[in-house]
Formats: C-alpha cells, structure tokens, sequence
C-alpha cells in the first residue's frame, strides 16, 4: 500500500486537495505547515521522501535532512537540488521539473525495490557527513588560508 503524506503548504495546495477529492484517493493525508522537532518525526516515519518543488531552491536543506534521517529521496531537478547531487548517485532520482510521469517512474523503482531503498537510505545517510558543520567549517578554513 502506498500513502502520501504532504507536510508543508504552496501554492496549489487547494488545486491539489480539489484533485485529491475528486478522484477519491483516501490515502493521501495533509499536514500543512510544520516545525523542527514534528518535521524530523515525519522523516522518520516515511519510507521514501519525495520533493517536487520546481524552483527557488537554492540550497536542498530538506534532501539533507531526509538523507540524515537514512530516507532514499526523489525530486524535481531544480537548481539547488542538482548542484547537491550533481555526480552521486542521488542524481539518478532527480527527475526533469514538471515531468510528473519521470517523477512516479523513479519513485516506483524505490518503491517496489526494497533492497534499492535501504541502499539509498545509507548512502544519502553517508553522503550528508560531507555537510556536517566540522567539514564545512574545514573546507571554508581552508579556502581562506588558500586565499591569504
């Protein structure tokens, strides 16, 4: 069985919610907006994260914390996505922004494939040390002894 929880709130959400209805899916939940401890709580709950935002990410915030919490993710290639996956293997489940049939494609592969899910769930759980504040502290120390 699979259900859709959405966490969070934009612009289509009543176009979305009038579709929802419409077509009778009952296993779609909607949890509008919520904060820190209570987000951390959803990640831990979901199999897969999935974030279709199409544009204005300039950083994936939401992909790192997903993958800490050792959940294989599924996106829109916007900007800020790409440049965080760009050359791992994260990069295959980015699909082309507003291509929703390339979207559900990479999000059954994770879904019917169990092993596949675990084994992105600890590499992204692997891949976000890059981002701890140690590294990044690390590499911003060095570009600056780089630069003097």
């Amino acid at each position: 069985m699979v259900r859709l929880i959405i966490v969070g709130d934009g612009p289509l959400k009543n176009e979305c919610q009038e579709y929802v209805q419409a077509n009778k899916l009952d296993d779609v939940f909607w949890e509008g907006k919520q904060t820190g401890k209570i987000v951390a709580q959803y990640y831990s709950t979901c199999d897969i994260y999935c974030s279709p935002a199409i544009f204005g990410e300039s950083f994936g915030i939401v992909l790192l914390e997903a993958m800490a919490s050792k959940r294989p993710i599924v996106a829109f290639s916007n900007t800020g996505y790409k440049e965080l996956l760009k050359g791992t293997k994260g990069e295959d489940f980015l699909a082309t922004p507003r291509d929703e049939v390339e979207l559900s494609s990479k999000l059954e592969k994770l879904i019917v494939d169990e092993k596949l899910r675990k084994e992105m769930g600890e590499w992204g759980l692997k891949e976000v040390e890059k981002y701890s504040w140690d590294k990044v502290a690390d590499r911003v120390l060095n570009f600056y002894k780089k630069c003097s």
